[in-house]
């Protein structure tokens, strides 16, 4: 599972990652995958249910206007990703597309 981790306009280091919930803990209609976003501290941490495919290869602009379109979380039980995850850091201002 790729983990990103970038700069937000105001200059917050933030890192998303994508979620994949197991069948059996899902409820009749809700999304099985989303992205989680959450700021350096621990402090703040959102859910996007509807993202692009290639979410981890946008530049850190792009990252940070989806984040500004997740959801709040209020309670989660886990303050970071979990472990074994492939970080993929992008240097800021560098273009992905190529």
């Amino acid at each position: 599972m790729p983990l990103r981790t970038f700069l937000s306009r105001d200059g917050s280091t933030w890192s998303v990652w994508r979620i994949e919930s197991g069948s059996a803990a899902v409820v009749p209609g809700t999304p099985t995958e989303w992205l989680c976003f959450q700021d350096a501290a621990s402090t703040e941490r959102r859910r996007l249910f509807e993202y692009p495919e290639n979410w981890d290869d946008l530049p850190d602009e792009r990252l940070d206007l989806l984040r500004k379109m997740a959801d709040p979380v209020k309670l989660w039980q886990r303050p970071s990703p979990p472990g074994g995850v492939e970080r993929i850091d992008h240097p800021a201002g560098a273009d992905s597309e190529e």
